[in-house]
């Protein structure tokens, strides 16, 4: 009801959480922008969110969600694949087929796409770990990977596979003949699959050759560049009003700039530590997305406080 130049991206997103927001509220709010059409955005914004918060507030009910939504809603903008996302996306809801490994550091954004592609074709999102799939006894784990891709064919669902490489390691590296039967049922099943098929990993260099093979397109989600982090810093100071003077924020913005290895999950898990260790300091934050940062392999021993660049 309400033009999505009506208002912001971030309130919209706020709104959508709102549990118990009823649409005669929506209505409200539409008919208002009506008389504010000679106004600039962020008047116009200020007057509805008073409209809004007024009368949230006669009922007895609060005008924003319980947590405020993080940045973890997929944007392209902030996703650092090797391919056009939205060209795939856009070919998948033509077709309405295809098979995918998605593979890169945790955190890189693959389930968030794997959920805004089931928005963006209209299916059903099926997901299934390896935790659902592998059963201690011989030959479950073949029966549930075929009841997985048979339920996700009758009820039309794009089915997500995590830890792909729990299925397609190499099998010239298996040990056990159970592990090479896990690998031939889901690479027959694939075969045999004509909906839409996502399979992550982190370890896609462990992957069954011949498996790789059977993939329509294989994406490389990889650590944010230093314009997507400074993007999500700049949205999460915004929103969360982190408190610093004007060299804080600088010497904030100098730290992230070197803080290379950084995912849009890196982000969700400081904001939402943030819930439980109150910390409002830009300082604070960017601290904490180094020690986040460190805490990866391949990082230990950089620093993680405040340096001041050269």
């Amino acid at each position: 009801l309400i033009e999505t130049d009506q208002i912001s991206e971030r309130w919209r997103a706020e709104l959508a959480e709102i549990e118990d927001l009823a649409p005669d509220e929506i209505e409200r709010l539409a008919r208002t922008t009506v008389h504010l059409q000679g106004r600039d955005s962020a008047q116009r914004e200020r007057v509805l969110r008073q409209v809004f918060e007024q009368a949230r507030r006669v009922t007895g009910r609060k005008s924003a969600p319980a947590h405020p939504p993080l940045p973890g809603h997929y944007r392209a903008e902030l996703i650092n694949a090797d391919v056009d996302l939205l060209q795939v996306a856009n070919s998948l809801v033509a077709t309405r087929s295809g098979r995918l490994c998605l593979y890169g550091p945790p955190g890189s954004g693959k389930s968030a796409f794997a959920q805004h592609l089931a928005e963006r074709i209209g299916m059903p999102l099926m997901v299934r770990r390896a935790s659902d799939l592998i059963d201690k006894y011989i030959g479950e784990t073949e029966k549930n990977l075929a009841q997985a891709f048979g339920k996700a064919t009758d009820e039309g669902a794009l089915l997500l596979i995590d830890e792909a490489d729990s299925f397609l390691q190499d099998r010239q590296r298996a040990q056990h003949s159970w592990e090479i039967s896990h690998v031939n049922e889901l690479l027959t099943q694939m075969e045999r699959f004509d909906g839409v098929l996502l399979m992550c990993t982190n370890l896609f260099e462990q992957l069954d050759v011949a498996a790789l093979r059977r993939f329509d397109i294989k994406v490389k989600l990889d650590y944010l560049r230093v314009d997507q982090r400074r993007a999500m810093f700049e949205e999460c100071v915004a929103r969360y009003t982190f408190t610093g003077n004007e060299l804080q924020h600088q010497l904030a913005r100098e730290r992230l700039a070197r803080l290379d290895r950084l995912t849009p999950g890196d982000f969700q898990t400081v904001l939402r530590r943030r819930r439980l260790l109150t910390n409002d300091s830009v300082v604070g934050f960017v601290d904490a997305l180094a020690a986040e940062q460190a805490g990866k392999r391949g990082d230990a021993g950089r620093p993680i406080g405040f340096v001041r660049s050269e």
